[in-house]
């Protein structure tokens, strides 16, 4: 399965860089490497790893 980022912060530029800020942070242990790629993680359980990304409140700048 694969999960972008984009599809959980409503394509909204700033909310997708925080989301993407965050799940680099929390996730940086399941960030698996292809050759020079990074932006790659592998996990055993996607599901709740897409409930913790989807509780996320929204920001109200």
């Amino acid at each position: 399965m694969s999960l972008r980022i984009l599809d959980l912060a409503d394509n909204n530029e700033t909310q997708v860089q925080r989301v993407e800020f965050y799940f680099k942070h929390r996730y940086k242990g399941f960030n698996y490497r292809i050759g020079k790629l990074t932006e790659y993680y592998k996990f055993k359980d996607i599901e709740l790893v897409i409930e913790d990304l989807r509780s996320m409140q929204p920001k109200i700048q």
